[in-house]
């Protein structure tokens, strides 16, 4: 990848100074070198500079379509590249108004078809983003009103063991008064 970068920095070099011939040897070299590379954006990406070089640089339009359709032909993940933009570009600098044409309405309906999709994913995502906050906040609420009702139902156990508690010892209190009493009333009828 290194001596790719450096031939094409090497052929924008000699583009600068007007050589041509030597930009479109650089760019060739270049793309040599991706051959041993298994990344195929980047040999597309040679491809379309040199259909760009025939294209523009050294009108040769037989030579870029053939560089273009070598850029087609690799299939990659690369979402930005549309080789009917291209071909419309190619065909208009020729001239050839019905080609460029279809070309261009194929653009434009592959651009239309990715808008929809996109929009389509936004529209599911934002939905599945509503539901799922919908879904987090009903369990929100029952989870706060588990805890309330689990905190009152403490607090009246804990009041009920208090007052059992407090009744307990009042029925104890009130028995050893009345062991008390007897006890008193049992002496004061001895005496």
């Amino acid at each position: 990848r290194g001596k790719a970068a450096l031939y094409t920095a090497r052929g924008i070099n000699a583009n600068l100074r007007g050589d041509l011939n030597l930009q479109h040897q650089y760019l060739l070299k270049a793309l040599a070198q991706t051959e041993a590379v298994d990344f195929p954006q980047l040999r597309q990406h040679y491809f379309l500079r040199l259909y760009w070089f025939f294209k523009d640089d050294s009108p040769d339009y037989e030579q870029a379509k053939v560089m273009l359709d070598s850029a087609a032909a690799i299939h990659s993940d690369n979402a930005e590249f549309d080789h009917n933009s291209y071909y419309y570009e190619l065909y208009r600098a020729q001239g050839k108004d019905i080609l460029a044409l279809e070309h261009l309405e194929k653009w434009m309906e592959i651009k239309d078809q990715k808008t929809s999709e996109e929009r389509l994913s936004y529209i599911t995502e934002w939905e599945t983003k509503h539901k799922t906050q919908e879904k987090e906040t009903k369990i929100a609420k029952q989870t706060y009103f588990r805890n309330a009702l689990l905190l009152v139902m403490g607090l009246i156990i804990l009041f009920g063991g208090f007052l059992i508690d407090a009744l307990l010892k009042q029925r104890n209190s009130n028995r050893a008064l009345k062991a008390q009493k007897k006890l008193i009333e049992k002496q004061a009828t001895e005496l």
